[in-house]
């Protein structure tokens, strides 16, 4: 972070808060953006933490280059600023939603204090950004596998169902995805964003029970203290497939 960054508070108006449903909340657009626990000193490329990672008791930090619509400039920008872009800085990110297209490509927003940023991620951010969208993809394969829709990247895996055992699941992802060495390489996969998923899972996104798969048993076994934190912790989130 080489730039001056402005507290959200000192350029946009808050969201209403008699808006029942954050699917209404206005959108906006932050560019060049990355994202810092709350009490990183240094903002550096090292100091990069995934957005999934913001729950109730973990609050982030996001900072990048606002847009904002010309929709909701008028309305929206605070006197003072009377600039369409600038960079700005989300303190207490606690909230995050994702969604898909019908074309595969997945978007993620971050929920700030007056409403939500569209996350374009920094070149510098794009390898954690990448793992962020590998985890709803994540998600998603495993809704459709467990809800025995067709995966959302076209191809047709061999086994799929309630029934499906976590390995079954693992070695089916290594198949579509063609990955080396069968089912290890996506259990690596499915372990790297346990966190996200047992998140996911707890939250009951995607319309599947759960808590009925062997996934989650298997999250279970493999992740306890994990569980037990995220249950307790899992702040709001939010999931637009478009």
């Amino acid at each position: 972070m080489t730039e001056t960054y402005i507290p959200e508070h000192k350029i946009l108006s808050p969201y209403d808060s008699t808006i029942v449903s954050s699917d209404d909340w206005p959108i906006y657009t932050i560019n060049q953006a990355e994202v810092f626990s709350a009490d990183t000193k240094s903002f550096t490329s090292a100091d990069h933490i995934s957005l999934l990672n913001a729950d109730a008791q973990t609050p982030l930090v996001v900072s990048g280059k606002l847009f904002v619509p010309k929709i909701h400039a008028r309305a929206r920008l605070l006197p003072k600023s009377n600039q369409e872009q600038e960079y700005i800085q989300l303190d207490n990110v606690r909230q995050w939603a994702y969604g898909q297209y019908d074309d595969g490509k997945i978007d993620i927003w971050a929920a700030g204090a007056a409403g939500w940023y569209l996350f374009k991620p920094a070149k510098a951010y794009w390898s954690t950004f990448d793992g962020m969208t590998e985890a709803v993809q994540l998600l998603y394969y495993s809704a459709d596998m467990y809800t025995n829709k067709s995966p959302t990247n076209g191809q047709k895996p061999k086994h799929k169902g309630t029934v499906l055992s976590a390995e079954d699941l693992f070695a089916a992802y290594a198949e579509t995805f063609d990955l080396s060495r069968s089912g290890i390489v996506a259990e690596g996969i499915y372990r790297r964003h346990h966190r996200f998923m047992i998140t996911s899972m707890v939250a009951g996104k995607e319309g599947v029970e759960w808590k009925k798969t062997d996934l989650y048993r298997w999250m279970e076994r493999s992740y306890p203290v994990s569980l037990v934190y995220l249950y307790g912790n899992i702040g709001d989130t939010d999931n637009r497939r478009m």
